[in-house]
């Protein structure tokens, strides 16, 4: 839902460290997963770090917990590290497809993998629209807030919501163009750069929807 300063690397969690390297030069941190509540507060969904779930699989961990499937055919999947939560998803439409990036940069707590809770200092989006294999629409922001705003309980999908929601946080950027013809409907030129630039360009690059799950953001 946000450009902020890369938070220095703490010590935890004791994770198996992957071979691959990923976007920012380090090896990323393996075994991760976040367990939380949607609707249901007696059943958990699980999702682990770097894989990417089906449109089936989704429906059968939503089914599971005794949530509707997702609307339309989507894939998603999340990514973890000390600093960063990301979670990109592709949704296909009947008539069109979005493509969709969303960045929590902070301080993230886990116990034997499973995250526990955080301290966010920025947020960031971008939402690609996709028709007829042409981009038509592209909008995004960046938020902050200095002081960070804290999630207590990663078990709780409700209050990492009303973190994203809240107006405390700082919107130094948001745009909302038409890519046919390069119009702003809001925003600006620099306030497209400033997406785009967000996290060393790591998370952002140009192009960045045309292998949306391509891995090791983190």
């Amino acid at each position: 839902m946000p450009v902020s300063k890369k938070v220095k690397r703490s010590k935890t969690p004791k994770a198996p460290a992957s071979s691959n390297s990923g976007a920012g030069g380090k090896d990323p941190i393996t075994g991760l997963y976040w367990e939380f509540y949607l609707d249901n507060p007696r059943k958990l969904v699980r999702f682990d770090s770097d894989k990417t779930y089906s449109s089936k699989e989704l429906t059968d961990i939503y089914k599971a917990a005794g949530i509707p499937a997702p609307e339309g055919s989507q894939q998603t999947e999340f990514e973890f590290s000390n600093n960063y939560l990301v979670q990109t998803s592709k949704t296909d439409y009947d008539a069109f497809s979005t493509i969709e990036r969303f960045v929590v940069s902070g301080d993230l707590k886990y116990t034997k993998g499973r995250f526990l809770s955080a301290t966010f200092s920025s947020l960031a989006e971008e939402i690609i629209f996709i028709e007829n294999g042409q981009v038509v629409g592209r909008n995004g922001f960046i938020n902050t807030k200095p002081k960070g705003a804290k999630l207590s309980n990663a078990n709780s999908f409700k209050e990492f919501q009303a973190i994203g929601n809240s107006t405390d946080f700082i919107q130094q950027a948001s745009y909302d163009l038409n890519a046919l013809d390069g119009k702003f409907f809001t925003g600006s030129v620099s306030d497209k750069q400033a997406v785009s630039n967000f996290g060393n360009s790591n998370f952002y690059p140009e192009g960045w929807w045309l292998n949306p799950f391509a891995p090791n953001l983190v």
